[in-house]
């Protein structure tokens, strides 16, 4: 059922990712760049996790937009960190997942699912493409 033309009545929470659909990634990357400077430690973390373990999830014409929320997570992660409110026993973890995708540790992913601000239902947001100008010369 659609709400208007630019959204549609699905929804999508960051602790249930089990099951993410390619429509709930696109609109986590989304939610992550119109948000992500105002995530949370725990909610940036996990959104680390979805992103990089479902990126083969992603339409080709969503790498743009897995890009920026990239960008964006390691930014906000970063902030984090230096304000000291990241677990540092998981930082290797952490970074592993941003670089190559590899899932967080069961009993930390499970800690994160478990924090209330990742449980907080989402509803997926059709967007349009960002648009790029290419410039060739020869």
């Amino acid at each position: 059922m659609l709400e208007d033309a630019d959204r549609t009545e699905m929804s999508w929470s960051l602790a249930s990712n089990a099951d993410q659909k390619a429509g709930h990634i696109s609109s986590l990357l989304k939610y992550v760049i119109s948000n992500g400077s105002s995530m949370q430690p725990d909610e940036t973390i996990l959104s680390i996790h979805v992103i990089g373990t479902s990126l083969h999830k992603l339409p080709s014409n969503d790498v743009l937009f897995a890009s920026e929320a990239y960008r964006v997570l390691i930014k906000q992660f970063t902030k984090h960190l230096n304000e000291g409110l990241v677990i540092t026993t998981h930082l290797v973890d952490i970074v592993r997942c941003l670089l190559t995708g590899t899932a967080l540790p069961t009993e930390y992913h499970s800690y994160l699912c478990s924090q209330q601000i990742n449980q907080k239902k989402h509803d997926t947001v059709e967007a349009a493409q960002p648009c790029i100008q290419l410039n060739i010369s020869t």
